[in-house]
Order: C-alpha cells, then sequence, then structure tokens
C-alpha cells in the first residue's frame, strides 16, 4: 500500500481520483481481486469509481464499465500532482508539531 511512502503524515486514507492505480479487495467476480488497476473515471454522485479493463456486454452489444464501490479498494500508487504533494507536505508539518494545532493566541 502506500502507508510505507506516506508515514509520516499520518494519513492512512487518502481520496481516490483519476489515474490512481487500486487493487480491488472485494469483487463479485474473484477473478479481478488484487490485480491492480487504473482509475478511469471517478462518479462521485453514485459513490463509485470506474477502472480500465472491467467492462461487460450489454444484450444490446454495448460495452458498460462496471461501477467499483471505492471502500472496496486499495490504493497502492497515487498520481502525484502539485496539489497533493502540497497537501501531503501539510499534514506531515501538522503531525510533527511545527505549523499544526489549535492557534494560540496573545496575551498581551
Amino acid at each position: 500500500g502506500i502507508n510505507a511512502e506516506y508515514m509520516g503524515t499520518g494519513k492512512l486514507s487518502v481520496p481516490v481520483r483519476k489515474e490512481d492505480t487500486v487493487a480491488i479487495r472485494r469483487s463479485a467476480r474473484d477473478r479481478h481481486r488484487d490485480h491492480p488497476e487504473k482509475i478511469s473515471s471517478v462518479y462521485r454522485k453514485r459513490f463509485c469509481v470506474h477502472v480500465t479493463d472491467r467492462t461487460r456486454d450489454r444484450n444490446n452489444s454495448q460495452t458498460v464499465q462496471i461501477p467499483i464501490r471505492p471502500d472496496n479498494v486499495v490504493i497502492t500508487k497515487l498520481k502525484m500532482t502539485r496539489d497533493r504533494e502540497a497537501w501531503f507536505e501539510n499534514k506531515a508539518k501538522a503531525r510533527s508539531g511545527k505549523t499544526g494545532g489549535k492557534k494560540q493566541e496573545d496575551t498581551d
């Protein structure tokens, strides 16, 4: 998982986003279990993610993606962006006590 890389941040869960690599833990079909796959889209309204190569054919021969609940996946690799790097840095600083916690007011 990603815990070894970002252990200093204290974050064990991270919001999943497009192009992250995940391993599916629970699946209706066990053949896809623990196989690392890349997220192709995140459907926040329906609380599901779609991964590449997880499709099925409908009766009218259309190909549709199979939705997967985000709590049934484990992130194996993050796509790091500037925003995510800054987020992890802020979490690490707050955890180390440099800038975290409640603000103290001056007592003049």
